[in-house]
């Protein structure tokens, strides 16, 4: 997976999910308090933005009801998160030109994230991003959010 030193152990959990609105709330919750199992709780905010805007592009683009996956990964320095749906339809980031709601979710994923790509898989695809969870950089990645989002 790019991004990653495979000679490193990594902590992975993986979350089922519905993709309805109801359940982005929930997925949240799942998230943070994974996150801080981990040890992380530095990259809850973060993390739980993200996963908001990732499972809101599956009942938005693939279909409301859809069966979708999320799967959080750390990797020393790193939080990878990751969301399977059963689409093979790849997320294109539109212009800053367009109204509030379209390609938001991208352009606030590429503002946050250290990296981010699409994977298609046997099955579908997977949306995923990487996020640093060392500190001090928290800051700077939300303040180039905040740019992009206006």
């Amino acid at each position: 997976m790019p991004g990653y030193e495979m000679s490193e152990p990594q902590l992975r959990c993986v979350l089922p999910f519905e993709a309805v609105p109801a359940e982005v709330r929930l997925l949240r919750k799942a998230a943070a308090k994974q996150l801080n199992l981990w040890g992380v709780s530095t990259a809850t905010d973060e993390a739980e933005l993200l996963v908001t805007e990732l499972a809101t592009n599956v009942f938005k683009h693939v279909g409301e009801g859809v069966s979708a996956t999320l799967i959080l990964e750390r990797r020393g320095e790193r939080l990878r998160l990751e969301v399977h749906d059963k689409s093979q339809a790849v997320p294109v980031s539109k212009s800053a030109s367009c109204d509030e709601e379209c390609g938001r979710g991208l352009h606030l994923l590429a503002a946050l994230a250290v990296d981010w790509g699409t994977v298609l898989t046997a099955v579908g695809k997977a949306v995923w991003c990487e996020i640093a969870i060392s500190s001090g950089r928290a800051c700077r990645r939300i303040e180039r959010a905040v740019e992009a989002l206006e």
